[in-house]
């Protein structure tokens, strides 16, 4: 059934592209000599003390550059792999129609959506700036912490490039089951998600 094999494909998708993220930063980690440790959804690098040093303004996030790259890997692995599957669909589609069904072009367009990470993050961002009051320790916001951009400027910007993306990989590339795309491919991130970071997660690489 094509609907149940996108749905797997995604299902997949959302264990393995978080597992991925994680070992982005590990690879960075490792290459400035650290010890880290990939967990369901973090990567042990930065000490919970500095950590809180940071967030109450007594140290700065540039004071540790190395930390930066190390942040940088797991968004730099993410934007590769969406990137990638992106210009695949792109080749793809000079010589065939791209279906959804189609169980080759639909493992391109399961890399393209790991920029759907964007879109997640962002709205959790934001939904912390504006309603909870509280702030984010997400990657995305400790980067901009150490450009000094102004967070709810780049969140927004991050969300609109992500959307945009998203609706071109889906709107111009896909050109076939477009719609069972999103409805089974939805499911299947959502349902991933959970089953990763709700239940299997925590239990298997706590």
């Amino acid at each position: 059934m094509p609907g149940l094999r996108i749905f797997l494909f995604f299902f997949i998708a959302a264990i393995a592209g978080t597992l991925l993220h994680e070992c982005g930063h590990a690879f960075v980690a490792l290459l400035f000599g650290f010890h880290p440790v990939v967990h369901y959804d973090w990567c042990s690098t930065i000490s919970a003390a500095d950590w809180q040093m940071i967030e109450a303004g007594t140290k700065n996030y540039s004071e540790y550059p190395h930390r930066f790259w190390i942040t940088a890997g797991g968004p730099a692995q993410t934007l590769i792999t969406g990137f990638t599957g992106m210009a695949a669909l792109l080749v793809l589609s000079r010589r065939t129609v791209i279906d959804a069904w189609n169980g080759t072009h639909l493992l391109w367009i399961v890399l393209a959506y790991f920029h759907s990470r964007w879109v997640y993050n962002s709205l959790g961002i934001l939904y912390k700036l504006y309603v909870s009051g509280k702030h984010s320790s997400a990657d995305e916001v400790k980067l901009m912490r150490y450009w000094n951009i102004d967070i709810a400027t780049g969140t927004w910007a991050m969300l609109l490039v992500a959307c945009a993306l998203l609706a071109y990989t889906t709107f111009v590339l896909v050109k076939k089951h477009r719609w069972q795309l999103i409805v089974f491919g939805g499911a299947g991130s959502i349902a991933g998600g959970w089953f990763w970071l709700k239940w299997a997660g925590p239990v298997l690489m706590p």
